[in-house]
């Protein structure tokens, strides 16, 4: 795993993404598109937060969530 810092005390933003194998190249035969369909899940809800529960949260903090799909990897972040 690698991680990338770079303060900036002039604007205290966090932002993250994380970039994992699998995407376009790694669905079944007969299943294209799978991949970027389980990416778009993510924005449905997770453990207790239904998808409104975590929109509501993320506009609360003023993030955005997205998620991206390529060849070889599937990326999700949060601004």
């Amino acid at each position: 795993m690698r991680i990338f810092v770079e303060p900036s005390p002039e604007l205290p933003l966090v932002s993250f993404s994380v970039t994992f194998i699998g995407g376009r190249l790694h669905e079944p035969v007969g299943k294209d598109g799978l991949a970027r369909v389980t990416a778009r899940m993510l924005r449905r809800g997770a453990g207790p937060f239904d998808a409104e529960q975590l929109e509501q949260h993320a506009d609360a903090l003023g993030a955005e969530l997205g998620s991206g799909v390529g060849l070889g990897s599937t990326t999700i972040s949060c601004e």
